[in-house]
């Protein structure tokens, strides 16, 4: 019988956050960020969010392919030779909605 971990509550008594919640949660915490900032390199978004650099470039092709995000240049800075330019991105202002 394979070991399956007790049920464990995050502080504040919230059940944990299994894999399949983190996919799906992710990508919202990566648009809230850009849509608080004008915009933010995925480095930045790292740096806030507290994902790894490797999340959130995936988070972000994806975001991009569904086009939720738009790439709005590159940040100048000397070169590395470990890594390519920072590219800014954003996310488009949220579509107004009628006041029915």
């Amino acid at each position: 019988m394979a070991y399956k971990p007790p049920f464990t509550r995050a502080p504040g008594g919230a059940p944990s956050a299994g894999p399949a919640t983190l996919r799906r949660a992710n990508p919202s915490l990566v648009l809230r960020e850009l849509r608080e900032h004008a915009s933010l390199s995925r480095a930045d978004i790292a740096q806030a969010t507290g994902l790894h650099r490797a999340t959130v470039s995936n988070l972000m092709a994806e975001l991009l392919e569904r086009r939720l995000v738009r790439e709005v240049g590159v940040k100048l800075q000397p070169p590395s030779a470990d890594s390519s330019p920072p590219r800014s991105a954003s996310a488009p202002p949220p579509v107004a909605r009628p006041a029915w």
